[in-house]
């Protein structure tokens, strides 16, 4: 039974093969078809992975929400500097309310000015995600004002 199984499947892949030589498009058509589609589920399924399925590197990710101001333009707008002090002194429902912007900026060295990457954040920013700096300290409180002097952080 066994043997006659395999017999038939064999016959059958000469068969497919036989056809699918007798028409190079149709055979390239297929073909292209089946990888667009495999590609096509290998990302959705890396962007299912990296977003859903694997925890973001934080202490308590499940504890973390972004909120947004809302307007009629804007459903989702960023907030403002004044609203953001208003909003943390009236908190009475988050264990802390920390802000962040990414922003680029230039930094001045021997070798002359330099772009780099970065993001002005609040003050507790990096203590509510539970994260501690390699080399130096974490900001102060008070250090997130405006009338505080620069700080960074690498």
């Amino acid at each position: 039974m066994a043997s006659t199984l395999m017999e038939t499947m064999l016959r059958d892949f000469r068969v497919a093969v036989r056809q699918l030589r007798k028409n190079p498009v149709f055979t390239f058509t297929a073909i292209f078809v089946l990888a667009l589609g495999m590609c096509a589920s290998l990302a959705i399924l890396a962007f299912v992975d990296a977003i859903l399925i694997r925890p973001l590197p934080y202490q308590h990710p499940e504890r973390l929400v972004a909120v947004y101001e809302t307007n009629a333009m804007f459903p989702r707008s960023n907030l403002s500097y004044p609203d953001y002090l208003d909003w943390k002194e009236r908190n009475r429902v988050f264990d802390s309310l920390e802000v962040y912007q990414a922003s680029g900026f230039l930094l001045s060295t021997g070798a002359g000015a330099q772009a780099a990457t970065g993001a002005r954040v609040s003050s507790g920013f990096l203590r509510m995600l539970g994260v501690t700096p390699v080399l130096g300290r974490d900001l102060r409180p008070g250090e997130d004002l405006p009338s505080a002097s620069h700080v960074a952080l690498r």
